[in-house]
């Protein structure tokens, strides 16, 4: 019985799944607790895919299919909202649409040193004084996009308190 079990899997693409139309309850439950094949369909079921998957020559990461499609894509796809355009004509009059919606140069363009943040913030003296005391292993950088959503005026806003630090966050207890 095993044996027919076993071909019947085969034929119906080597997954259980595809066998649920042909296969009777009592088989489907046997193949998931007895076939190799089975059981490996459900243990890749129940986990993260490996590290192995992830290097296989066919698999091809996400951000290149992005940046494939970003490339052909109409700028119109992708529209710069008002206050997003003020920003990057304010402190980045040089670049253009096509740069400001590239992810490459938001990363080359990304704001990492006191003298940078307060080109575009006007910080406050604790801000300020944060900033030049940080030192680590996690260094600091903003986007031009990501400041753009911030504001610069006022250091209690949220997104701004979550990217600037401030003295506080040195206080070791």
């Amino acid at each position: 019985m095993d044996r027919n079990i076993y071909a019947n899997v085969r034929e119906c693409g080597d997954r259980i799944d595809d066998c649920r139309a042909t296969a009777p309850l009592d088989i489907e439950n046997h193949l998931k607790m007895n076939s190799p094949v089975a059981g490996q369909a459900a243990k890749e079921a129940a986990e993260p895919p490996s590290l192995g998957f992830f290097q296989s020559t066919d698999f091809k990461p996400f951000p290149h299919i992005v940046a494939d499609n970003v490339a052909m894509a109409e700028p119109s796809a992708f529209p710069i909202s008002e206050r997003s355009r003020a920003f990057k004509n304010q402190f980045f009059p040089l670049a253009t649409d096509a740069e400001w919606l590239d992810w490459r140069w938001q990363l080359r363009n990304r704001i990492r040193s006191l003298a940078g943040l307060e080109r575009i913030f006007n910080l406050s003296a604790d801000e300020r004084d944060a900033v030049s005391r940080h030192t680590g292993s996690l260094p600091m950088g903003i986007t031009p996009y990501y400041a753009s959503l911030m504001s610069l005026d006022n250091p209690s806003k949220g997104l701004r308190r979550t990217h600037i630090p401030v003295g506080n966050e040195f206080i070791k207890m």
